[in-house]
């Protein structure tokens, strides 16, 4: 193990090993390597910044030796981005010129549409690929905008919007098309093609070897297309031109609709009306045997994805684990955080992890965000509210008696009245409480009462209904996993 160790005012100090070697001499690679390198390294498998990532957060050692990681890493994620964008362009390229060339060149092609499923869905698989370096994980899209509709396997192409919308218009269209093609024709195929890979040639030398890794895999993509082909034009007959024509209809309307952050409830309805009736959809045994042959003949391509489930494995056996995640996310305000409050966001990110295959139970990680965040405002505003309160003499508190759930009774608190309900009615109504707030924390009772309304909502009906969908957890993520979101606003940073 390296270690470091020095001497300050003649007190030596314990050495600091690095927690797992093997990473932290690849974090320290960094430094030394060149950009072209490091592109190298980290575009082999989507997660390879984030494993990075997550040892130098969780090691003082690295931290200490290697303060300018993450700096780098923004680098080589920005370099990713754009590889990942070129990638894209090609192949929209490539396929629009196949599209307008294949009209004349299969015009005595019985059923030219199955070819173009067959083409469109293998892009599919692609794109995905691609996007996982742009989310640092190997993962099946869907192009689904209502998040109640999202199949269990599947991640809503929403997760990295910022990067589809800065596409060009006819990619943007592409991406859409191919990922809604293998998406609604195909199971999750991740892995089966071998690992995703990006490229976007800057010398000659690259370009040489991007060719030679083409031409490797030429005849197997092509036997590939080949089998999608005869098993779309078998299972589908004549319906493949309206097929593809739905395919394409969906994915616009989808697009245009992601565009403008239509409000998702709208998306179902839409997609119904778009889809031709009398359609079949394939079969599951005959996709899964596609997908077992496919697979059989991609073994040799496959053997990076073990890397990718020792990894997965390893980062979700305990709540605490994602804590390194978590203080990335938030900054210099996780050191301001309540320990419970800690505890309980870890607790919710576990069980929000380890439930995505169940998105319709996501029950747990909705009632520990809310129960951080409660904890959180409890220890903020409630408590030094209260013993104020007593120190003034004051032993019954209820919102001047507008309600009967009195926070403060005979001197003592009424625990069972102690709840996030209750704190957002007496900041949204209780001028005393409101007035406190503002001239002696420094905060601002509306946002707090504004920010409160949603996790009520979330932590109610993950209380009371049977389903709580991951739409609510992710929500609540968003707002409350960033260094200038929910919980900020109970600190006076």
């Amino acid at each position: 193990m390296r270690t470091c160790s020095g001497d300050y005012g003649g007190l030596a100090m314990p050495e600091i090993a690095c927690i797992e070697p093997m990473v932290g001499d690849r974090i320290a690679s960094l430094e030394w390597l060149s950009l072209v390198d490091n592109l190298g390294r980290l575009s082999v498998a989507p997660t390879g910044r984030l494993e990075l990532r997550v040892h130098w957060f969780s090691c003082p050692h690295c931290r200490e030796n290697f303060p300018y990681t993450q700096e780098i890493l923004a680098v080589i994620t920005h370099a990713i981005e754009d590889r990942v964008s070129g990638s894209l362009n090609l192949w929209a390229e490539r396929w629009n010129s196949e599209a307008e060339s294949g009209q004349a060149e299969n015009a005595n092609d019985p059923n030219p549409f199955a070819n173009k499923l067959a083409g469109l869905a293998q892009c599919g698989i692609e794109v995905q690929g691609a996007l996982s370096f742009v989310v640092e994980e190997l993962t099946d899209f869907t192009t689904e905008l209502d998040s109640s509709e999202f199949p269990a396997q599947r991640m809503p192409l929403s997760i990295c919007a910022d990067f589809i919308l800065g596409l060009r218009p006819e990619v943007q269209r592409f991406v859409f098309e191919a990922v809604r093609c293998q998406e609604f024709l195909m199971p999750p195929m991740q892995g089966v093609l071998g690992p995703p890979k990006i490229s976007f040639p800057r010398s000659d030398e690259e370009i040489s070897s991007i060719e030679a890794d083409l031409q490797k895999v030429a005849g197997e993509k092509g036997s590939v297309r080949e089998m999608l082909r005869d098993i779309f034009e078998r299972q589908f007959d004549g319906a493949t031109e309206g097929l593809f024509q739905s395919v394409e209809v969906e994915a616009n309307n989808r697009l245009e609709r992601f565009s403008q952050n239509t409000p998702p409830s709208l998306a179902k309805a839409a997609e119904l009306n778009a889809r031709p009736r009398g359609i079949a959809t394939p079969t599951s045994s005959e996709l899964e045997r596609v997908r077992r042959e496919m697979s059989d003949g991609f073994d040799s391509l496959k053997a990076g994805q073990m890397e990718l489930i020792r990894l997965s494995e390893r980062s979700g056996r305990s709540a605490v684990a994602f804590e390194p995640e978590i203080e990335a996310k938030l900054g210099t305000l996780y050191g301001l955080l309540n320990e419970k409050t800690r505890l309980l966001l870890q607790g919710a990110e576990y069980l929000y992890h380890i439930n995505r295959s169940e998105p319709d139970f996501s029950h747990g990680a909705v009632i520990n965000l809310a129960l951080a965040y409660e904890n959180e405002m409890l220890i903020c505003l409630i408590w030094p509210y209260l013993e104020k309160l007593r120190a003034d003499g004051v032993a019954d508190y209820s919102g001047g008696g507008i309600v009967p759930k009195s926070l403060l009774l005979g001197g003592k608190e009424q625990d069972k009245n102690l709840n996030l309900g209750n704190f957002g009615w007496y900041l949204n109504n209780d001028l005393q409480i409101r007035a406190w707030v503002r001239n002696s924390k420094g905060l601002n009772p509306n946002d707090i009462s504004h920010d409160a309304a949603p996790v009520i909502r979330g932590r109610d009906t993950a209380a009371h209904k049977a389903v709580c969908n991951q739409s609510i957890v992710e929500n609540l993520r968003t707002t409350l996993f960033k260094e200038n979101g929910i919980l900020a606003h109970l600190h006076r940073t």
